[in-house]
């Protein structure tokens, strides 16, 4: 998949969303191989209980090591994000996080958090990634649940 990714014309490539540490160490290696820059990502999964961070620390610096330019943890609830930024702290490279904004939903594999029913949804997403930056995370953005009216306000940080 990198290869084709690489051989399309794209200018970085995205490690993300593994919870397990093998898997996502190889598909480092293979994103890293065809020379493009590379960002890596770990999840602890929906309920943020695949990985926990004491778990994701060594990969990180493993992703580090090898060469990853950037390290991130994903597709978790945003409410768990500061549990894990520890994790990706002091390995020397820009990190960050993108989270859920919604649930599970074992009917439909997600149910998002309408935004026509409660349009204080975005700004409460966007209060949570400021206390990630202000813990440190450079890189910000949004995962599951999450739409142009996150993005906006996200925008709004700068």
């Amino acid at each position: 998949m990198a290869r084709c990714l690489a051989d399309a014309g794209v200018d970085l490539l995205l490690v993300e969303t593994f919870p397990h540490a093998g898997e996502a160490l190889i598909a480092l290696q293979e994103a890293l191989a065809t020379g493009l820059p590379t960002w890596f990502s770990l999840t602890a999964g929906p309920d943020a209980d695949l990985m926990t961070p004491s778990e994701m620390r060594p990969v990180f610096a493993e992703a580090a090591r090898l060469g990853a330019q950037a390290l991130l943890v994903n597709c978790i609830p945003a409410r768990a994000v500061l549990d894990f930024l520890p994790a990706l702290e002091g390995q020397g490279l820009p990190w960050g996080a993108y989270a859920n904004a919604g649930h599970a939903d074992e009917g439909m594999g997600w149910k998002l958090d309408s935004l026509a029913e409660d349009p204080l949804a975005a700004e409460r997403y966007t209060e949570f990634v400021r206390s990630w930056i202000e813990q440190g995370a450079l890189i910000v953005g949004g995962c599951c649940g999450t739409g142009p009216e996150h993005v906006r306000s996200l925008a709004r940080l700068r």
